[in-house]
């Protein structure tokens, strides 16, 4: 059995969907119910190592996949939330892993995680030392040194998915309404403010892209590294929103003073496509289809 914490997220729902869709036993467990017969979901919160404890004794947990996270924004409003779900919660799971004996922990990691590290024009890979310069980096840094750790005390393959920007439809966040508006208003047009500057270079990659990207990392027998980036594709600010405007000119685009920081603007991901295969993937094809189905 699979454990996804987070399973009731943005990214959890669909990767939760995926991996039940192969025939596999999913437990997702989340601060919310997840409406769903596809696989069971549970009510939990990672920072209870009580409840954890009992989860892991009541189950037959093969895979422990942990989206559970205070993202950027939250964790630089509020430290400690960030620090408790971040930080401890992944203890509580790693060091449950290690007692049960699980067999592969995989962490969500984020690009984030990097920092911005000095660098020349090449993509950084997974063998630069990770630099972050935000609470939130510094979280997810710390997690896969911790993971590192965990595993060499042996019983648990601790392996780190660090991802990109995620965007997709749903519900808007109050910090990135942007990344869902771009789906949801697709269609029907509206106003759509892209916090970033035009002339930025962002990594984008579509909920459902990254999904999949995952569950090939998780079901995967023999991994050769412990850490790797997903897939992702580059956007220039200005090129989105001109992209936006060209499938519906009823959407009105505006930008924001924000740059990115905190995350590199290039990266390196051979190494999970040597291995599992896995293809860059389009962002405007998602538009496309997003387009199609809401028509």
């Amino acid at each position: 059995m699979i454990l996804v914490p987070g399973g009731n997220g943005y990214l959890g729902r669909p990767f939760c969907e995926k991996l039940a869709q192969t025939g596999l036993a999913v437990l997702s467990l989340d601060l919310t119910q997840a409406e769903t017969t596809q696989y069971q979901s549970l009510v939990g919160d990672i920072r209870d190592r009580e409840t954890l404890d009992a989860v892991f004794d009541d189950y037959p947990i093969t895979t422990v996949v942990n989206l559970a996270s205070i993202l950027v924004s939250a964790s630089t409003a509020d430290p400690l939330a960030s620090f408790q779900v971040n930080v401890i919660g992944s203890f509580n799971l790693l060091s449950l892993c290690h007692k049960y004996t699980v067999p592969r922990f995989v962490f969500g990691s984020s690009y984030s995680a990097l920092g911005n590290p000095s660098h020349d024009e090449n993509p950084i890979d997974e063998c630069i030392a990770p630099q972050p310069t935000d609470f939130y980096g510094q979280t997810k840094a710390f997690v896969e040194e911790m993971g590192t750790f965990f595993s060499q005390l042996g019983g648990s393959q601790f392996v780190s998915a660090r991802m990109p920007m995620i965007v997709g439809p749903g519900k808007p966040t109050t910090t990135s309404a942007w990344r869902a508006e771009m789906f949801n208003l697709l269609s029907v047009g509206g106003s759509i403010l892209i916090d970033y500057m035009p002339d930025e270079v962002i990594p984008l990659a579509h909920y459902e892209d990254v999904a999949n990207h995952l569950v090939s990392l998780t079901l995967s027998e023999n991994l050769d590294h412990s850490t790797y980036h997903l897939p992702y594709e580059t956007w220039r600010v200005k090129d989105l929103g001109r992209t936006l405007k060209e499938m519906n000119p009823r959407l009105e685009i505006s930008y924001g003073e924000r740059q990115l920081h905190g995350s590199p603007t290039s990266l390196a991901w051979s190494r999970i496509r040597g291995e599992l295969g896995l293809q860059q993937p389009s962002l405007h094809k998602r538009f496309q289809e997003e387009k199609k189905r809401s028509e």
